[in-house]
């Protein structure tokens, strides 16, 4: 399995240009990161008064950092070097908790000896 840490993944359409690269299906993860009783008091005071939102600010970039992170696993697991079009779906606090669906295209770089066993360049 690739290392995780080292998946690409880039927002764009099209994956780097210096090197030809073999695209792949869609790759889709869900995460839900609960949040507690006490943060969600605070914040319905919060958004009862008015102001930032802290502790959900937070929250949702915590469910963020893991949908990126639990992304990257995945595309590993799959064989890919990275991923194009990543987007992000519907990033909600929900009650208890925060949902987001992150999705892309995996992409493979293709190495020079398949390219030569293919009759191509890299």
């Amino acid at each position: 399995m690739k290392d995780p840490e080292s998946m690409i993944l880039i927002s764009i359409e099209t994956p780097p240009a210096d090197r030809e690269v073999e695209m792949g299906e869609l790759v889709c993860v869900a995460v839900v990161q609960a949040s507690n009783v006490i943060r969600d008091v605070r914040e319905m005071i919060t958004n009862a008064l008015g102001g930032r939102m802290v502790r959900y600010e937070t929250l949702l970039e915590t469910t963020l950092q893991r949908g990126f992170a639990r992304l990257r696993e995945e595309l590993a697991a799959r064989g890919y070097d990275g991923a194009v079009g990543v987007r992000l779906a519907h990033p909600d606090i929900v009650a208890g908790g925060a949902e987001l669906v992150v999705y892309a295209t995996g992409f493979r770089f293709r190495d020079a000896e398949a390219a030569q066993a293919q009759g191509t360049d890299v």
